[in-house]
């Protein structure tokens, strides 16, 4: 069972033997939440890109993504796509995935989720994208929201931007 999930079990175990939550424990239900969701989180991204790199090493090794770690001053991931990167950090309790593009001088912005939680009427924390509303996990987040920057870089997100312009501006 994921850590994710035992924190949630533990939560409705609370709940069920009617032990009410205090706000100090709330605040460090909370905080377990992010350290948690982030962990994995990056530990997804490392893994699919891995295993991506892996499959097209041979055919198209310049298609391959480089992984680094950040710890100071913020812990984070940052995977690089030619000259675009997608960096993954921690802020507060925010989970914020940024890509950029990167020129000789210059960066262009594309893309920027936030994800945080929140806790609902019985104590659970549960996480959401800022940017749309949907409830999320970790997986949810790698694979609906990250993974097509493994394959495409910013040239996916930006077709996607364009694709949702076009569907919202009829």
């Amino acid at each position: 069972m994921k850590q994710s999930e035992k924190l949630w079990i533990q939560n409705l175990a609370r709940v069920s033997l009617g032990i009410p939550l205090k706000a100090s424990h709330a605040a460090q239900l909370i905080q377990q939440s992010v350290s948690v969701f982030f962990e994995e989180l990056c530990s997804l991204m490392i893994t699919y890109s891995h295993y991506f790199n892996e499959l097209i090493a041979e055919t198209k090794p310049q298609d391959c993504n480089r992984i680094f770690q950040t710890s100071q001053p913020r812990p984070g991931l940052i995977v690089l796509k030619g000259g675009d990167k997608m960096i993954i950090s921690l802020e507060g309790k925010t989970i914020r995935v940024r890509t950029v593009q990167v020129h000789i001088n210059s960066e262009r912005n594309f893309q920027c989720y936030d994800f945080e939680p929140k806790q609902n009427e019985v104590g659970a924390v549960i996480w959401s994208c800022l940017n749309d509303g949907q409830t999320v996990n970790p997986q949810l987040v790698a694979e609906h929201y990250l993974t097509s920057f493994l394959v495409s870089g910013c040239r996916a997100i930006s077709q996607t931007l364009r694709l949702v312009a076009v569907a919202s501006h009829p």
